[in-house]
């Protein structure tokens, strides 16, 4: 299933399948190789064993400078995964990001 669920900050959101991810600190970045990354924690509320994608815009001043993705994989229902989604190191350097699940796959 596919899932289209944008976060902001901190904040947390109940996917309809029971998958969670929360948008944890956000680290910016200085110059290459110090990129910014987006801390990112998945919990499977589900009742089976799953991987998760996360996809993360990165912007500056309310512009879209980059997007990433990373996978929580092999989550067992109940379980948290943890990802840390870091920018491209080229390109301006993001103030924030905006995290959604991007797939989920039963495993």
């Amino acid at each position: 299933a596919t899932l289209a669920l944008f976060m902001t900050s901190s904040a947390a959101c109940m996917a309809e399948n029971g998958v969670t991810i929360t948008q944890e600190r956000f680290q910016p970045g200085s110059r290459f190789p110090y990129n910014a990354r987006q801390f990112v924690t998945v919990h499977n509320g589900t009742n089976s064993k799953v991987s998760v994608r996360v996809e993360c815009g990165f912007i500056q001043d309310r512009q879209l400078v980059g997007t990433r993705s990373g996978w929580a994989t092999n989550l067992e229902a109940g379980q948290n995964g943890y990802l840390e989604i870091p920018t491209h190191g080229d390109g301006p350097s993001p103030d924030h990001a905006e995290c959604r699940v991007g797939l989920v796959r039963d495993q």
